[in-house]
C-alpha cells in the first residue's frame, strides 16, 4: 500500500520523501516490502526491501535491499547491499559492504569490498580492500587494504599494509607489515619492515638476516657495518628485547659471514 493509503501511519513515515513505495502496518509496527526511500528519518520497522538513497535510519530491522547512502544510527542488517554511507552502531549480520565509512558496532558475518572502519568488531567474514583504523579483529579472511591499528586475534591474511597494533594469533601470507606486536602465529611471506615479534613460525626476522658481503663490511637488511661495528652493537646490547631464537640466528649469519671475510682475505 501506499503511505497516502495508510490509516494509521506514524509522522515520520508521513514525512519522508517516496516513491513506488509498498509499505504496510504489521502488529502496529511498519514494514517496508518494496519501493524507494529517496529522504526522510526512518525511526523503526522492518525493512524487507528496495532501494534506500538517503536519509537517517534510527533504529529496526534491515532484512533485504539495496542501501546506497545516508547514515545508519542503529539497529540490525541482516542482508542486502550497502553501497556507501555511515554507520555509526548497530549488528551486521550478513550481506556485501562495497564502500562506506563504519563507526562502531558489531560485524558478524558478510563480505567488506572497500571503505574506511573506524572502530567496532569484526566476528567473521571476508574483507577485500579499504582502510581499518582501530577495533578488534576475531576470525576472517582479509585480502587486501591498510591496516592502521586495532587487535587481530585470529583469521588469515592475504595481502596488505600493516602499519600498528596488535596480531595475536593468526595466518599471514604475503604483504607488507611495518611496525607493531606479533605475539603468535604462521608467517608464510612478506616484508618486515619493523616491529616486535614475540614467537610464530617461520619469523620474518630470520629472513632479515641474510648477510650481503662488500668488501669488509657486512649489510643485514638496510644497515652496513664493518665487523668491528657489528661487533661493538653487540656489545653494547644494542640488539635490544630481540627473542633469543632470533639473536641466535642472527649470530650465526654473522659468524658466517665473518669467516667468508677472512677466507676471501687470505686468497
Amino acid at each position: 500500500m501506499k503511505i497516502s493509503e495508510l490509516k494509521n501511519a506514524p509522522d515520520w513515515l508521513k514525512a519522508a520523501v517516496v516513491k513506488n513505495e509498498n509499505v504496510e502496518i504489521i502488529r502496529g509496527e511498519v514494514t517496508w516490502l518494496g519501493g524507494t526511500w529517496e529522504h526522510g528519518i526512518w525511526e523503526r520497522g522492518t525493512w524487507q526491501g528496495g532501494i534506500w538513497q538517503d536519509g537517517i535510519w534510527q533504529d529496526g530491522t534491515w532484512e533485504h535491499g539495496i542501501w546506497e547512502g545516508g547514515t545508519w544510527l542503529d539497529g540490525i542488517w541482516k542482508g542486502g547491499i550497502w553501497e556507501g554511507g555511515t554507520w555509526r552502531d548497530g549488528t551486521w549480520k550478513d550481506g556485501i559492504w562495497q564502500f562506506g565509512i563504519w563507526e562502531g558496532g558489531t560485524w558478524q558475518d558478510g563480505t567488506w569490498e572497500r571503505g574506511t572502519w573506524e572502530r567496532g568488531t569484526w566476528q567473521f567474514g571476508t574483507w577485500e580492500h579499504g582502510i581499518w583504523e582501530g577495533g578488534t579483529w576475531r576470525d576472517g579472511t582479509w585480502k587486501d587494504g591498510i591496516w592502521q591499528f586495532g587487535i587481530w586475534q585470529f583469521g588469515i591474511w592475504e595481502r596488505g599494509t600493516w602499519r600498528d597494533g596488535t596480531w595475536q594469533d593468526g595466518t599471514w601470507q604475503d604483504g607488507t607489515w611495518e611496525g607493531g606486536t606479533w605475539l603468535d602465529g604462521i608467517w608464510l611471506g612478506g616484508t618486515w619492515e619493523h616491529g616486535i615479534w614475540e614467537r610464530g613460525y617461520s619469523s620474518p626476522l630470520r629472513a632479515a638476516f641474510i648477510p650481503l658481503v662488500n668488501g669488509d663490511r657486512i649489510k643485514f637488511s638496510c644497515e652496513e657495518k664493518s665487523v668491528a661495528e657489528w661487533e661493538a652493537v653487540a656489545a653494547s646490547g644494542g640488539y635490544g628485547n630481540m627473542p633469543p631464537e632470533q639473536f641466535q640466528a642472527l649470530k650465526i649469519s654473522f659468524e658466517l659471514a665473518k669467516l667468508y671475510i677472512k677466507l676471501k682475505n687470505t686468497k
